[in-house]
């Protein structure tokens, strides 16, 4: 209740800001050329900051922006500070009003709070002249029915994966054009790097949205079982006689009770958001452990074996979101498991052959993933400047 209550008080304070500023645009001088990007207002580890990186290397003509919090532990990558815009500063409302482009990872995550400005737009509240690019936050493979075209305003969606866009331009229903299979911008930067690691990246949950404490927390389930598999004595054990360190890195909405996960072996590291990077961890490691996480696309994008933990598959099928066209054992890259014992057995297995994927699994990532070029970046520039063409450079074209 309490996060919920923060939550709303600073969401309000946000739309007081908007009507304000709202009304000064009508006499600030206007920024039409900027193409404003953005994840979700605090980060600069997926897409859009991957994007961002290519555009200043290889379009520096193009104004290009960034938005990101002062607090932020991202805003050391940026070597020019210049084009960073601070999240929810005055100068992020004026681009928000009248940037040409507004690309996030987020549905409006450019905008000063995305989730309150989300549920705006779908009232038709928030009218901005800039064309909406949505570059996800990753492979989309359930039937999410805020995606579909009469819940979000988007002038382009970036599809990851071939699948991926087939299903979806069927079951979204977007005009010809929107979605654009062009793979997604991060994947530019997966480059094997390996050291003795294993990442354990679990994804979060819908029913655990407003739990923030830590007492409550330990009772749930989730907790419970994650906390079971760090705990577990012949995993520990052959972490330390084979010297690999195995990494929990929590899911953004899991990170605020981080706090829950202590006591464990030295083999164990608890992956806080502000000192580590998912992009350099899913370099880094050997295998990944993961339950129902997108990221696990990434990492068999890099052809290294993943493991699925899903012990609560019945309830997250039936709650987390819609069935989509993406089943994991059907599909998925890697053996579905439902308890830490098995999960210490096939690491066991894995470790065996080298941490090699196997060949079935192997064969699907190929299926998956017909761009395997390192040009995603600029498949997303060729598809912006296409659509630039198409709208006859008129901005407020809709």
């Amino acid at each position: 209740m309490k996060k919920k209550i923060r939550l709303r008080i600073r969401q309000i304070w946000i739309l007081l800001k908007y009507g304000i500023y709202k009304a000064l645009n009508l006499f600030w001088k206007q920024s039409n050329s900027v193409w404003l990007i953005a994840e979700r207002g605090d980060e600069a580890r997926d897409n859009g900051f991957a994007l961002y990186e290519y555009m200043i290397r290889e379009h520096p003509e193009i104004d290009v922006r960034y938005v990101i919090e002062k607090s932020s532990p991202d805003i050391k990558k940026f070597k020019d500070k210049s084009r960073i815009v601070y999240y929810g500063s005055k100068e992020h409302f004026k681009l928000f009003f009248n940037a040409e482009y507004l690309i996030s990872t987020h549905i409006m995550g450019y905008s000063p709070e995305f989730r309150i400005f989300n549920k705006l737009d779908r009232k038709g509240l928030i009218k901005v002249p800039g064309k909406r690019i949505y570059l996800t936050h990753g492979i989309d493979k359930d039937n999410v029915e805020g995606l579909k075209v009469n819940n979000i305003n988007v002038d382009m969606f970036v599809c990851g994966a071939k699948p991926q866009y087939d299903f979806e331009l069927k079951e979204l229903r977007h005009p010809d054009g929107v979605l654009q299979y062009t793979g997604m911008p991060r994947f530019d930067n997966l480059k094997n790097h390996i050291k003795r690691q294993i990442l354990l990246m679990p994804t979060w949950r819908t029913w655990l949205f407003y739990c923030d404490n830590i007492n409550e927390f330990k009772k749930t389930n989730y907790y419970k079982n994650w906390d079971a598999l760090l705990r577990n004595k012949e995993l520990t054990k052959w972490l330390e006689d084979n010297e690999v360190q195995l990494i929990f890195y929590p899911h953004y909405e899991i990170q605020p009770l981080i706090n829950a996960f202590s006591g464990y072996s030295d083999r164990v590291t608890i992956a806080d958001f502000a000192h580590y990077d998912v992009q350099t961890l899913l370099n880094e490691s050997l295998m990944m452990v993961t339950d129902y996480s997108s990221v696990a696309f990434d990492f068999a994008y890099l052809e290294k074996p993943v493991l699925y933990y899903q012990f609560d598959l019945e309830r997250h099928d039936k709650e987390h979101f819609g069935k989509g066209y993406f089943d994991t054992k059907r599909d998925g890259f890697g053996e579905v498991v439902l308890d830490n014992k098995e999960v210490y057995e096939r690491i066991i297995g894995y470790a065996k052959c080298g941490f090699n994927m196997p060949v079935e699994y192997k064969k699907r990532k190929d299926e998956w993933f017909t761009y395997h070029d390192r040009k995603n970046c600029e498949r997303v520039y060729q598809a912006i400047i296409r659509a630039k063409a198409h709208y006859g450079g008129n901005k407020n074209a809709s």
